[in-house]
């Protein structure tokens, strides 16, 4: 109820840090374009929480992408430090590459649909 009034892309706060399962945190919320409601929980307040965690996100998908939906790191077994450094360096480049050559690809299908209606 407290937050069912957030317009789309806005934040909230409750006031005063809660005790959630026997610890002190702050609620804040980000309604997304979806309609839902992104609540986060953390020792950061406001804005700056939703923030954090959308950093630590791009992070988490990443890594994602690179073990099990896509590159599968784990199975390379490279343990010394410098060489795994030099290994997901590789990946994220490989990763960001290919995200935009499918955005590229994506807006040629659109233009050429246009050009043709």
């Amino acid at each position: 109820m407290i937050f069912s009034s957030l317009a789309v892309g806005e934040v909230r706060s409750l006031p005063k840090r809660r005790r959630i399962w026997g610890i002190w945190m702050y609620v804040s919320t980000l309604k997304l374009e979806s309609q839902e409601l992104l609540i986060v929980v953390s020792d950061s307040p406001g804005e700056s929480a939703i923030h954090d965690y959308g950093r630590r996100w791009q992070i988490e998908t990443l890594f994602g992408c690179l073990k099990s939906r896509g590159f599968d790191l784990e199975s390379t077994h490279i343990t010394e430090p410098e060489r795994l450094t030099k290994m997901i360096f590789l990946l994220t480049l490989a990763l960001c590459w290919a995200h935009r050559v499918g955005v590229w690809l994506d807006e040629i299908v659109l233009y050429s649909s246009k050009t043709w209606a």
